[in-house]
């Protein structure tokens, strides 16, 4: 299998939940109150760590084993620094986890912070931020589908920087608050552009990375998005108290074209380009 739809099916798994909770979520809220919803959620993560304790086999190295002698002294810290020196040192894997970092800033905020109080003021429904936020999960899912299939023959560059583009365009339309059909379409387009970036990404760094250093790596990349995730949700509230909903949208749209831009005239990314095997 093709490393780039090996890596869509494990986003579009991801997606499909996405796209099947938000509406779920929507449904429940508006015949139970939001508290017991709550309790049915903290049950789901119960079951979710039952199945994990029960059918997820270990792959922690066996002490004496080659792979064992692999780790670094020092335990998680050593392996965190281990992995962040690798990033720091190849240029390519840096300005792809660069961009996660950013996008994490803008993107997660958008849908934790600003949508259900755009949802709130402009609909007055949790069942329409459902259907909102499922848009975005089915357009997502629809992207992710779109690049296992034909990723292998796009050229990642083009099309890293063009759906870094298209992802902020549709939150122009958000700004004038339009028919609820209307968002729920920009939402679409918006997901359906956030498909190929992150298979994209993960082929990229699960070709660069030695197999032994992959889980130090992606542990290290992953903890500096999450700053960035921190970081956008605080600012983001803070934001949204001070000057309301349209400036939040307006700024996080502009902020993804400039990236666009910066991704396009960056030539590290020249490197995506190149033959890999």
């Amino acid at each position: 299998m093709r490393i780039e739809r090996a890596n869509s099916a494990f986003q579009g798994i991801q997606h499909a939940s996405f796209l099947l909770g938000p509406l779920l979520a929507g449904v429940l809220i508006a015949v139970f109150t939001p508290s017991n919803v709550l309790w049915l959620d903290a049950a789901t993560f119960v079951i979710s760590a039952t199945l994990v304790a029960a059918l997820v086999p270990s792959v922690a190295p066996r002490a004496g084993t080659a792979a064992a002698e692999l780790r670094p002294a020092g335990g998680y810290l050593a392996e965190l620094a281990e992995g962040i020196t690798f990033i720091r040192r190849d240029r390519l894997v840096f300005w792809m986890f660069g961009i996660g970092v950013v996008a994490n800033f803008l993107i997660l905020p958008l849908f934790a912070v600003v949508l259900p109080v755009y949802a709130k003021q402009t609909y007055g429904s949790a069942v329409n931020l459902g259907l909102m936020l499922g848009s975005f999960g089915s357009g997502a899912l629809a992207g992710t589908v779109f690049y296992g299939a034909v990723g292998h023959l796009l050229p990642r560059r083009a099309t890293l920087v063009s759906a870094i583009v298209v992802i902020g365009l549709p939150f122009w339309v958000l700004v004038t608050t339009p028919s609820l059909v209307v968002t729920m379409g920009a939402l679409f387009v918006a997901g359906f552009a956030l498909g190929p970036p992150n298979p994209l990404t993960y082929s990229v760094l699960q070709e660069r990375t030695p197999p032994q250093m992959l889980g130090r790596v992606l542990g290290a990349g992953v903890s500096l998005s999450m700053v960035g995730v921190l970081t956008g949700m605080v600012l983001c509230g803070y934001v949204l108290e001070i000057v309301g909903l349209r400036l939040p949208l307006a700024g996080i749209s502009a902020c993804y074209l400039a990236v666009g831009l910066l991704l396009f005239l960056t030539p590290a990314l020249r490197e995506l380009d190149k033959p890999h095997g």
